[in-house]
């Protein structure tokens, strides 16, 4: 027959057991601030290039040295006009009023002869989203190969020069195995790093307008009605 003191014993151990199980609950539902162990903030990476974001960009070279071997340069024809501080004062009925002159684009093909440029908007948000630019990952040098990265011949050529002769490149590999991002450089032999897809593919779009605009229609052949 079990005695009176053994089922004391038994009963402080059931409580001890029950204040350890809620403890270590706690601890596993406390956030990290409370326990003391805090999770680790991934530190976002620089900015790919150490440009002012208000310098002005005056040149644009894409260039493709491998399979279509296709380039487009876009020079700046002419500088963005003031935003005035105040609006202009509206004409009275009696004056007439002065029209608003047609805004001269800011840009212009060079090469290829012939072609339109993109919309002058389209070309400065590119610029402004290639100087802000940051990786998303650095590969380490022990680990990679630029060969198979398609960065020894790079895919794609992306220069920027601007008014103080500053000049920017990326240099464009291939694609990263989940199709979401590419792998590129900013200087030859330089780390290799991982960038949007959305990044290269939005300025790259400026060489499939140009060379879209040289694709003009072929006129039908028109069928001559005299003497039938």
């Amino acid at each position: 027959m079990i005695r009176r003191e053994t089922w004391a014993l038994l009963a402080v151990f059931a409580v001890l057991l029950a204040i350890a199980l809620g403890f270590r609950q706690r601890q596993q539902t406390l956030p990290a601030r409370e326990t003391g162990t805090l999770e680790p903030t991934p530190t976002p990476l620089p900015p790919l290039f150490d440009v002012d974001p208000d310098a002005l960009a005056v040149r644009v070279v894409l260039e493709e040295p491998i399979g279509e071997q296709r380039r487009v340069v876009l020079e700046r024809v002419a500088t963005p006009t003031p935003t005035p501080e105040s609006p202009p004062t509206p004409a009275t009925p009696s004056e007439e009023a002065t029209p608003t002159p047609t805004p001269q684009p800011m840009w212009a093909v060079v090469e290829p002869e012939g072609a339109t440029p993109p919309q002058d908007w389209e070309i400065e948000s590119a610029i402004q989203s290639l100087i802000s630019a940051r990786a998303l990952a650095v590969l380490p040098e022990d680990q990679t190969d630029p060969q198979a990265l398609g960065l020894v011949k790079p895919h794609r050529v992306i220069e920027v020069t601007f008014a103080d002769g500053q000049r920017i490149q990326l240099l464009v590999g291939i694609m990263t195995p989940l199709q979401n991002g590419y792998y590129v450089q900013t200087e030859p032999d330089g780390p290799v790093y991982v960038v949007s897809d959305f990044l290269v593919d939005g300025v790259w779009d400026l060489l499939t307008q140009v060379y879209a605009s040289l694709a003009t229609p072929t006129p039908s052949p028109t069928s001559e009605s005299a003497g039938f």
